[in-house]
């Protein structure tokens, strides 16, 4: 899930924009199934969530916001999808895990492998 603002002629709109799923933690095993290996979710507590993140190289309060996206998305908060994508590009978007298969490596290079974290 995004946000984003959009401006037209001085009035300001915010949109928040989707997929046309729900992300869960059965995530990983789509993307298991995509990418041709295993993908295995870690629960984490947010804190140890975003001292990972740093240890990864991301700046330390992005990683801290990660963190707290990542709470609202397992508590279901962030549960929902929208239509926003179709309503201004008149396009369906697309499913996460077909967009990771389309990548390739790209996308294999982004997620590490199993035990190396």
């Amino acid at each position: 899930m995004s946000h984003t603002d959009r401006t037209d002629q001085g009035n300001r709109e915010r949109f928040v924009v989707t997929g046309p799923e729900v992300l869960t933690h059965k995530l990983a095993a789509e993307l298991s199934a995509a990418l041709g290996r295993t993908v295995a979710y870690v629960d984490m507590k947010p804190r140890e969530f975003a001292q990972h993140l740093v240890a990864q190289g991301l700046p330390t309060q992005f990683a801290r916001d990660v963190a707290v996206l990542h709470t609202e998305v397992a508590s279901g908060t962030l549960a929902r999808t929208t239509t926003t994508v179709a309503d201004i590009t008149g396009r369906q978007p697309a499913r996460f895990t077909d967009s990771f298969a389309r990548e390739g490596s790209t996308a294999a290079a982004v997620i590490p492998q199993v035990g190396t974290h």
